[in-house]
């Protein structure tokens, strides 16, 4: 992710981007909470204009509503500091190290204040630091320049090869090893195949599942005869599709991303649009509304625990979500204070840990977290890749055995193709060092020593 410098043109251009909350029925004006779209309306507005104490107000609002946001994070250290309040801006910019986050606060005058001192230098040292590469992923071969937006892959061993969904062709392409790609089904008027987000495959059941979504994405998109979003079961082997199986069709926009299957047979899908997630079980014609995830704002990965009891989903602004599918209990996934959990794209379940693709935040990285014993909980934490050359928003994945097979860099995001082709690389996700630093902490508990000596001495 491009480094932030000119701070004041990103936040007026940040301040056009709409909320990617989902569209629910709305209040009236005055019962209305107040959205992340108008509150970035004002900080713009705020800092243009030289309202340091409104800045720094309206910034803290938006990292209570999304505390993983480390933009958010940044602009409170700003706000912090254009109001001449070093201790607060410190105790941010510590958080944000400490969480592995990279920004350089040297690169906008509006920190000039709270320059100067050891605490800050080493801070902001660690934190530009923190953007260089570290740890390893090997790239397994490139995609053929015509897939544009790759958004699934899975392994299939009954061709001994990979299977790679695409958008913008409505497609299921066979990649050997060496990248060489043949279609296995294509959208067409016979197959009503919209853009293809994810898919599954189940050798000893015969059957392949793809997430079928209408999107101006897809070439030849027909908004007016375009099917609902939709799960539509194949035949592994033959590619004959089985059956269909719609969301329920209303008004709302609704797009099916990441699939999982327990071993009973039933599939769960999130909808990242709307705050849901749905269940097929077998026998079923329809999609099912199993859990309607409030207090959510964009649904991405979906894993399941080995044993199939409990599922995890990420939002990209509000971290992890868990699931007991026993008693249909959700619960938040807490973590350490030096873990952030945004901008998870991709998640997956690995022996007792969750891996997690977040292309989110700066720098980009993978990360392996530990749960705890009862799985509700995150213990230690583990970094596998951060900021390699070849990120450029990572994205979708897959797990095979103790290896994350994933693409490493997306067309999602402007002029990506310049760059090349989509890699697909992997990473050993069993060996990686623990994330563990004290040094910071040592310094900032001296200088809040030096601070409550000089408070009492006044």
């Amino acid at each position: 992710m491009p480094a932030r410098i000119k701070f004041v043109a990103a936040i007026v251009a940040a301040s056009l981007v709409l909320s990617s909350a989902p569209a629910f029925a709305q209040p009236s004006a005055a019962q209305r909470p107040v959205s992340v779209s108008e509150l970035r309306q004002r900080a713009a507005q705020a800092y243009s204009s030289g309202d340091a104490a409104t800045f720094r107000s309206v910034a803290t609002a938006l990292h209570e509503m999304r505390p993983y946001n480390d933009e958010y994070m940044s602009w409170v250290v700003i706000g912090a500091a254009l109001e001449g309040d070093r201790p607060a801006a410190y105790e941010m910019m510590l958080a944000m190290q400490q969480q592995g986050l990279s920004f350089d606060f040297n690169s906008t005058e509006a920190t000039q204040a709270i320059r100067g001192t050891q605490v800050y230098d080493h801070v902001n040292d660690l934190m530009v630091r923190a953007g260089q590469p570290a740890g390893s992923a090997e790239v397994e071969f490139a995609l053929p320049e015509d897939i544009l937006l790759p958004t699934g892959i899975a392994w299939d061993s009954s061709r001994e090869q990979w299977l790679v969904s695409d958008v913008r062709k409505g497609a299921v392409f066979a990649v050997d090893s060496n990248g060489k790609a043949s279609t296995l089904v294509s959208a067409d008027a016979d197959n009503q195949l919209q853009g293809i987000y994810s898919l599954l495959v189940d050798e000893q059941a015969n059957r392949l599942w793809l997430t079928s979504n209408p999107t101006k994405l897809r070439e030849g998109h027909d908004a007016d005869n375009a099917r609902p979003a939709e799960i539509v079961e194949l035949a592994l082997d033959t590619l004959e599709i089985v059956a269909r199986h719609t969301v329920p069709v209303d008004k709302q926009p609704r797009r099916l991303g990441g699939m999982v299957r327990t071993p009973g047979g039933d599939i769960y899908a999130v909808d990242s649009v709307l705050p849901v997630i749905y269940r097929l079980s077998p026998g079923d014609e329809e999609l099912s509304s199993f859990l309607a995830a409030h207090g959510m704002t964009s649904l991405r990965g979906i894993a399941l625990s080995d044993d199939g009891s409990k599922l995890y989903v990420a939002d990209y602004e509000m971290g992890l979500l868990g699931l007991d599918l026993a008693d249909k209990k959700a619960f938040q996934v807490q973590g350490a204070d030096n873990l952030n959990l945004g901008g998870i794209e991709g998640l997956f379940f690995r022996d007792g840990h969750l891996v997690v693709i977040q292309n989110g935040i700066t720098p980009q990285r993978i990360m392996r977290l530990q749960l705890t014993e009862d799985g509700t909980a995150i213990g230690d934490i583990a970094p596998l890749a951060v900021a390699l050359d070849i990120f450029n928003l990572p994205d979708f994945g897959t797990m095979k055995g103790a290896e994350l097979v994933f693409f490493a860099n997306s067309h999602w995001v402007p002029n990506a193709r310049e760059q090349g082709p989509v890699q697909v690389a992997k990473i050993n996700v069993d060996n990686a060092p623990s994330l563990i630093s004290n040094e910071v902490q040592k310094i900032m508990e001296e200088h809040r020593k030096q601070q409550a000596d000089a408070a009492g001495d006044s």
